[in-house]
């Protein structure tokens, strides 16, 4: 995985606070061709390090207080 397209992901979450994963994923087309794919990795890498945090209830992703202060670095 890129790294410096998960940073991209991560200051994009950040600036919108939630996003969902169409709107992930449509972030993500400019990226690589299989913008699914692309969306899994950096979500799941994302979310393991603790940066975002799915929200069944919005049904979208949201940046977590770790996540703010990593794309502000």
């Amino acid at each position: 995985m890129d790294e410096n397209i998960a940073k991209k992901v991560l200051e994009e979450i950040s600036k919108r606070l939630v996003m969902k994963k169409e709107e992930l994923v449509d972030f993500l087309k400019n990226e690589q061709e299989n913008s699914l794919d692309l969306f899994r990795e950096i979500t799941q890498s994302l979310s393991t390090q603790g940066f975002i945090q799915y929200v069944n209830e919005i049904g979208a992703y949201t940046v977590t207080k770790k996540g703010i202060r990593e794309a502000v670095k």
